[in-house]
């Protein structure tokens, strides 16, 4: 059995905040289902081969933003998913669309929108995991 990651994306997520984050973060707890980064490293990171419906290949960078750790005046300690707008663009992704995330070994992805998570209707079947803007499907 799979896990399908689902994140609705927020005006933040798709960069229409003029935030200077980028990328969409991802909360601690949901860093089981991504790769292992040492956190003994400054900012480490890997980088996901992502494949879309159109078999669209993107890098995306999955890093550990944690200066707070390394140095004395940092503020970081966050898990981020970089280099993702180039996909959100190709897509027309919007606030409240759903970004799914299918993971087929560690280091490579399938994604694909689910238009307005509103319209979502699982399947029979599926174990659902609800966490905040993050859901985990068994499939």
């Amino acid at each position: 059995m799979g896990k399908e990651l689902h994140k609705a994306l927020t005006p933040n997520d798709l960069g229409l905040t003029g935030s200077h984050q980028a990328g969409i973060a991802v909360p601690k707890h949901m860093v089981q289902h991504f790769p292992p980064l040492d956190p003994s490293m400054y900012n480490p990171d890997c980088w996901i081969s992502v494949e879309d419906n159109n078999s669209v290949i993107y890098a995306w960078r999955y890093v550990y933003y944690n200066n707070r750790l390394h140095s004395p005046n940092g503020t970081r300690n966050e898990y981020r998913l970089a280099h993702v707008r180039g996909y959100l663009n190709s897509v027309i992704a919007a606030p409240g669309d759903v970004l799914a995330i299918q993971f087929i070994d560690q280091l490579s992805v399938r994604v694909h929108l689910i238009p307005n998570k509103e319209d979502l209707i699982l399947a029979d079947g599926e174990l659902v995991i609800n966490l905040g803007n993050w859901r985990v499907i068994s499939i």
